[in-house]
């Protein structure tokens, strides 16, 4: 099942209900994984589906976890993942590699320790309201944080997930390297429900037409980082060693 930008989507059997239908469940699942954006969801959806998981696409950035809070009634006690791609800090950071979050923190310094962890593959992420899209923002905020790799989202999913009692963690695969800029505007190519807006991604390529060979090399690696997404999930809800 995917939570698709607020509502219950079952794509198996194309049926598409609210989601009271998950809140009324009596048995609920254990275990939910979260995406802002759809495409990381269609990414996980076949190990999600193995393992009865739901995933919910709540949107990206500070709007979405806000409306996923809103919206969602996941109870205490759950275990709660944030996934998705995420944009390399540190140098020593390739495209492809996941990161399970020892720590999330905001551009001021403020820290949440989630509770599922593992004793590798960890590292710091930090979340921004804006895009860190070029090398050189990468570098100054590597500088003044410290942190591995960079999101829009963490910091705002780890302070619902305590106020609600959840057992949280967050895995980040890196999409784009410390060195890879982004493409101008691209944080407007997807909705507050985070499906991709196609017309926002042609007018990107007419403003730039350098934009359509970079699409594909973007596709690719984004592909990678959520491959490697998939294989620290499982790794992460099925280790002895994850902190609880």
């Amino acid at each position: 099942m995917i939570f698709d930008g607020g509502v219950q989507c079952d794509h198996a059997y194309g049926v598409v209900v609210g989601f009271q239908a998950m809140q009324a469940e009596s048995n609920p699942p254990s275990t939910t994984i979260v995406t802002p954006l759809a495409f990381e969801a269609t990414r996980i959806q076949m190990i999600s589906r193995q393992n009865g998981w739901p995933l919910l696409v709540c949107g990206p950035g500070r709007g979405g976890i806000d409306r996923m809070a809103s919206q969602c009634r996941i109870p205490a006690g759950h275990a709660v993942i944030l996934a998705g791609v995420a944009g390399g800090l540190n140098p020593e950071l390739e495209s492809g590699h996941s990161l399970v979050a020892d720590a999330v923190i905001d551009e001021e310094g403020l820290q949440r320790v989630p509770p599922l962890r593992l004793d590798d593959q960890g590292g710091v992420i930090c979340t921004c309201d804006s895009l860190c899209s070029t090398p050189e923002a990468k570098a100054r905020l590597r500088d003044s944080t410290g942190a591995d790799a960079v999101d829009m989202e963490s910091i705002y999913f780890a302070k619902l997930a305590e106020e609600r009692g959840w057992k949280w963690g967050v895995i980040r695969g890196i999409s784009d390297d410390s060195s890879s800029p982004l493409p101008a505007n691209c944080g407007k190519w997807t909705d507050s429900g985070g499906r991709t807006r196609p017309w926002r991604v042609l007018q990107s390529i007419l403003a730039d037409p350098k934009i359509s060979i970079q699409l594909p090399g973007l596709q690719r690696r984004a592909t990678r980082a959520m491959q490697s997404v998939s294989s620290s999930l499982e790794q992460l809800l099925a280790s002895d060693h994850a902190s609880t």
